[in-house]
């Protein structure tokens, strides 16, 4: 089952350990950091939900957001009884997109990354605003101008970028954002094809009518989880 797993995780570009019983778990726990926790409730020497208790009771691992995968979910669930916050549940045998959907989704609500929105269309904004919101917290620029006040006051973990604004081209705003905020991941939004030279100077480029919660969460998500 962990080979599985890892197979799933890897192929959606997550790196992964596995640890084969509790103690193994919670040693290369000491030893280094994680940002996700998979773990079954069935292991060989300490029950997997003594090792929840004794991950939330140290301060360095406390929260670190968890996935359970479980043949016993319902029952994990009534024994802690909502006293361990950050934890997600998914029971066997296993649903690979759901399984994805979940640690995305953990993930993102351990981070709450930040990301400025530069749009002029307010309708378009709202749409954005609505699909990230669960998510991420947002800004948003409706100018060139604005954008570059926001950039030189606050820190983003990715400039989600249209390139139509009223003040001029978007393209003009990424050496800006590149000096300012190198490790901010840089998506453009537009309605235009971008040719392979202006695609090479971003980390990701989405279509405006192919736009969806989905596409739009995954490649934010990924590049922030890249550049962290």
């Amino acid at each position: 089952m962990a080979s599985l797993l890892r197979i799933m995780l890897e192929d959606a570009g997550y790196r992964v350990d596995i640890s084969q019983d509790g103690r193994a778990a919670l040693k290369a726990l000491q030893a280094g950091h994680y940002d996700l926790i998979s773990l079954d409730l069935m292991l060989p020497d300490i029950g997997g939900l003594d090792i929840i208790r004794r991950i939330r009771l140290h301060a360095d691992t406390a929260d670190i957001p968890i996935v359970v995968v479980s043949a016993k979910m319902e029952q994990g669930r009534l024994e802690l009884n909502g006293d361990v916050e950050n934890i997600e549940w998914l029971v066997k045998p296993i649903d690979h997109k759901q399984l994805i959907s979940l640690v995305k989704q953990q993930l993102l609500n351990a981070t709450r990354a930040k990301i400025l929105h530069v749009e002029d269309d307010m309708d378009l904004h709202r749409i954005v605003q609505a699909m990230v919101s669960d998510y991420m917290t947002l800004d948003h620029a409706l100018t060139l101008i604005q954008a570059q006040s926001l950039l030189a006051q606050y820190k983003y973990d990715a400039v989600l970028l249209d390139i139509g604004l009223p003040d001029g081209s978007g393209w003009r705003l990424i050496p800006v954002i590149q000096e300012t905020q190198p490790t901010a991941a840089i998506i453009v939004l537009t309605g235009e094809e971008v040719s392979a030279e202006r695609y090479d100077t971003v980390h990701g480029v989405l279509m405006k009518r192919r736009l969806t919660t989905d596409s739009l969460v995954d490649i934010i998500g990924k590049r922030i989880t890249r550049q962290r």
